[in-house]
């Protein structure tokens, strides 16, 4: 082989080897280029879920309740002389023991016309919670659903050790009747026409449901 021939040889060889070179350059260029398109994507996927949850998610304005970030939210709008909300008052009890704090239950008041002692119970347990003790209380009235006069109101709270003197003032003054009147107009907002009915994270539950039809809309939300 001449000199002028190993050269030619040469000068291909380097051709040929800057062209892989090139080749491969680019197909690690596509690769890396594919590999953050799919990383990409991912992310915007994870944000349009946060955003979508963030947007469905009841916004809740009540100071009686405090609901913490991450909770699912559980609104029963109920009657305490209700005998179906009765029947549910077991399904909430079993909601709270199962789940604790990462559920927050917000009690909301609805009686119905025809049960006349139904607003002054809501009342009475509205009093309770000034003494932090409204649930306590909730159950002690569905409890005794047939008994709730007013002075069988006064006697479940001295029953449970609440200050008489605090708690007859306050279903006496009947400074919670605002209250009352405030959730009702929220179930109406909510077209409630019966009761209990509940929102599970905004998504209505109507009469009395076992524990398992709340159970998988509250784990999804979880």
């Amino acid at each position: 082989m001449t000199t002028h021939e190993e050269k030619e040889l040469k000068r291909k060889l380097k051709e040929e080897q800057d062209l892989l070179n090139q080749n491969k350059n680019k197909s690690e260029k596509r690769t890396k280029n594919i590999t953050l398109s799919i990383i990409g994507i991912i992310v915007l996927v994870i944000i349009i879920v946060v955003i979508y949850k963030s947007a469905t998610k009841p916004v809740i304005i009540d100071d009686r309740y405090n609901v913490l970030e991450g909770q699912v939210v559980v609104e029963e709008f109920s009657d305490f002389q209700c005998p179906y909300c009765k029947a549910a008052s077991s399904t909430v009890k079993q909601i709270e023991e199962t789940y604790g704090d990462k559920v927050a239950i917000l009690y909301k008041h609805f009686p119905l016309p025809s049960h006349k002692f139904a607003f002054a119970a809501a009342e009475a347990s509205e009093c309770a919670r000034d003494q932090s003790k409204f649930m306590e209380y909730h159950y002690k009235l569905f409890e005794n659903q047939k008994e709730l006069a007013v002075s069988d109101l006064k006697k479940y709270a001295s029953d449970l050790g609440f200050d008489t003197e605090q708690f007859n003032e306050c279903l006496d003054s009947g400074s919670k009747k605002s209250i009352i009147e405030r959730d009702i107009l929220e179930g109406q907002k909510k077209k409630v026409t019966g009761t209990p009915t509940f929102f599970v994270d905004g998504q209505r539950l109507s009469g009395a449901q076992p524990f398992e039809k709340f159970k998988p809309l509250i784990e999804r939300n979880l």
